[in-house]
């Protein structure tokens, strides 16, 4: 259990502090830290999306697993993070190109976070290594 956490906080921080980073050198300070948190859960709700659309795919088309998590699997996954950023600039929540920088890589903070969560437990047996290097190619 120890080592889960372990794992889980190595594939988590760097992604985490980024985010904070971000947030704290805006100089303006127009994206509120708020809707910087619900941008990071739209985007843990987006993985799980993905991962049933990804799988449903792959289901209905029988398509090599291999292939398709290699080439299928990231155009879903980054067209399900585009529109949900697309949509806040069609509800004019995003005002200029910073803060649509803070919102896009808080919806990817919460994505990778969830499917980070979500691999630590599937691949529960890994090594720290397979976390750090997973966490360093994230972003």
């Amino acid at each position: 259990m120890i080592s889960i956490l372990i794992n889980l906080a190595v594939a988590l921080s760097p992604v985490i502090f980024f985010l904070f980073a971000l947030v704290h050198i805006d100089s303006f300070k127009l994206v509120r830290f708020g809707f910087v948190l619900a941008d990071a859960r739209v985007g843990a709700l987006l993985a799980g999306v993905s991962y049933l659309v990804n799988g449903a795919i792959a289901r209905s088309f029988a398509i090599d697993i291999t292939n398709y998590t290699r080439f299928g699997a990231p155009v879903v996954e980054e067209v399900l993070k585009a529109s949900a950023l697309m949509a806040l600039f069609a509800l004019n929540r995003i005002g200029f190109r910073v803060d649509a920088a803070i919102i896009g890589f808080a919806i990817g903070t919460g994505f990778s976070m969830a499917e980070n969560a979500y691999l630590v437990q599937v691949l529960s047996q890994a090594n720290i290594t397979v976390w750090v290097f997973r966490a360093s190619a994230r972003r």
